[in-house]
């Protein structure tokens, strides 16, 4: 099993699959939107847009000690 990261139909992105951190009508409604497409721009650009389930609970970790627990 594995899921793919990738940018929504409804979710911004300027055509490389990287979501627009900087969104801001977007963001100011979504508290940890801005943190979270921070990490998954890192995700992407580090060519890692196919996760296994180890690396999408990994991924869940960072988000909340980067994101979350702040």
């Amino acid at each position: 099993m594995s899921v793919h990261l990738h940018t929504g139909f409804f979710y911004p992105n300027n055509g490389n699959g990287r979501a627009e951190a900087d969104w801001t009508r977007y963001v100011d409604n979504y508290r940890y939107q801005p943190c979270f497409n921070r990490l998954f721009n890192e995700y992407i650009d580090d060519g890692k847009s196919d996760l296994n389930l180890a690396e999408l609970k990994e991924f869940g970790r960072k988000f909340t000690d980067l994101c979350v627990a702040h």
